[in-house]
């Protein structure tokens, strides 16, 4: 399998695997509905998955998006008490 992501949706945590060496590991969030695979439900669908895309690659760091598209703006604490 060689270099891979688990995802942990009970502790929330992501870990990169080089096949069981971790290389890394990262705090996630998952959806607010819960685990789940019904189609539309904005629920955390398990199982395997592949990437296809990378959203936001060339992006700025904390570049904000609506619908998966950046909208312009960049995150600060000023911004949030809008």
């Amino acid at each position: 399998m060689s270099v891979h992501i688990e995802i942990n949706l009970t502790t929330q945590q992501l870990t990169l695997l080089d096949d069981k060496q971790v290389l890394r590991e990262y705090s996630i969030s998952s959806a607010i509905n819960g685990n789940g695979e019904q189609i539309n439900s904005g629920c955390t669908p398990r199982g395997m998955h592949k990437i296809r895309i990378k959203i936001g690659h060339d992006c700025q760091v904390n570049t904000i998006f609506k619908a998966r598209r950046p909208t312009g703006e960049i995150y600060s604490p000023e911004l949030d008490l809008q």
